[in-house]
């Protein structure tokens, strides 16, 4: 027993169990366990099928930078259910042997492999430069303009290095709705030292609780409600020409129109009769909603929109509330708004509220034609 101690059992290829009925065990096994017989000529087809099922349960992670702390990281994440995608651009900097579920890339420019990232893919930069890493943060930013898909970006640094990163992105025309959506530095807070290990307990740490471990219950998060800030207007105008543009073939004049409205709204904000609501959900902007004054009696609701990821949480309802709450606080006597037919679980909102469709009118505008809808609710 002494002798047989000192093993480590490092994977199991097989178990052998003697039964004394073989189809009632497999019958057992089947119903209660979920096995499924196997063929012996079938055993390596059925393995390798196991094993591609099991990769596409892992939660995929990008890893930009072979370094030592990469190292480490990689170390550190190969026990947990993810599937690393490993990246630098400098050549044979990755080990021999690495784990099948780790999968190296040598690319260079470095930035370009964000490009291709699985959807859904979790960020980690760390790469042995400040100039790389600050365009793979400006190309993982330009692909949350494009496809919003990256749950998690984390950049490696100290508070110094992020805020003159911040400086050149906004140099760059990035936004501070878009650059906040950034983490850095990573890693779980209070933990201290400087060690590659420790860098990489901290951020596998944070990874499990922000990103791979899902809410209790499988709930979403919360959806909070602020007024909009510098940089936030923009963001909205951009989202809803590109939202438009892929749900419904809209072309660049709505996004015109879209840009043309906010301006107005900024330029001319008045803060006593006019709101914007801008709805967040883990840090995310998820939605917006606009009340303009048409006149001393008449508002009216503009650019309502809600992210496809916060769709069905009812928060387009929500926002429409607030705009009729509002109105009625501010005096308004009437709140109108123009949609398009098509837009159906807009047009549910404003119907079930108690708005009234006033005037259908048919036209062709953002190279569709659409059939236009003037709805009021009197206050």
């Amino acid at each position: 027993m002494t002798e047989f101690s000192r093993f480590r059992i490092g994977k199991l290829d097989h178990v052998h169990i003697r039964v004394p009925d073989q189809s009632e065990a497999a019958a057992w096994y089947s119903k209660h366990l979920g096995f499924e017989p196997v063929a012996p000529s079938q055993a390596d087809a059925s393995v390798e099928r196991l094993r591609g099922e099991q990769d596409s349960r892992r939660v995929p992670v990008a890893l930009f930078g072979g370094g030592h702390v990469g190292r480490a990281i990689v170390q550190a994440l190969t026990p947990l259910p993810v599937r690393v995608h490993w990246i630098d651009s400098r050549d044979e900097i990755f080990p021999d042997k690495l784990a099948p579920q780790v999968r190296t890339e040598h690319s260079a420019p470095v930035e370009a492999a964000v490009r291709d990232l699985d959807a859904g893919t979790r960020v980690l930069i760390m790469s042995f430069s400040h100039a790389e890493d600050l365009e793979i943060v400006a190309a993982c930013l330009l692909r949350q303009r494009a496809r919003d898909d990256l749950p998690f970006v984390g950049l490696i640094g100290s508070k110094s290095k992020w805020a003159a990163f911040t400086h050149r992105l906004e140099a760059r025309g990035f936004a501070a709705a878009e650059i906040a959506r950034i983490t850095c530095p990573i890693g779980v807070a209070g933990v201290v030292g400087k060690e590659p290990e420790v860098i990489a307990a901290a951020v596998a740490a944070q990874l499990m609780q922000r990103a791979l471990t899902p809410n209790p219950r499988g709930a979403p998060e919360p959806i909070v409600l602020r007024p909009h800030q510098v940089g936030d207007v923009g963001w909205i105008a951009h989202r809803q020409g590109l939202l438009y543009a892929q749900e419904y073939g809209y072309d660049q004049s709505f996004e015109a129109l879209v840009a043309e409205i906010a301006a107005k709204f900024v330029r001319g904000f008045d803060a006593k009769h006019e709101r914007c609501w801008v709805a967040e959900q883990g840090g995310r902007i998820v939605g917006a909603v606009f009340v303009v004054r048409k006149s001393a009696r008449v508002a009216q609701l503009r650019l309502l929109y809600v992210e496809p990821s916060a769709r069905g949480q009812g928060l387009g309802a929500r926002l429409v509330d607030e705009c009729i709450c509002f109105a009625r606080e501010k005096g308004y006597r009437t709140l109108m708004l123009w949609t398009q037919s098509h837009l159906d679980a807009a047009c549910h909102i404003y119907e079930s509220r108690g708005f009234e469709l006033r005037k259908r009118e048919r036209h062709r505008s953002f190279g569709k034609a659409l059939v236009g809808q003037y709805w009021m609710l009197a206050l």
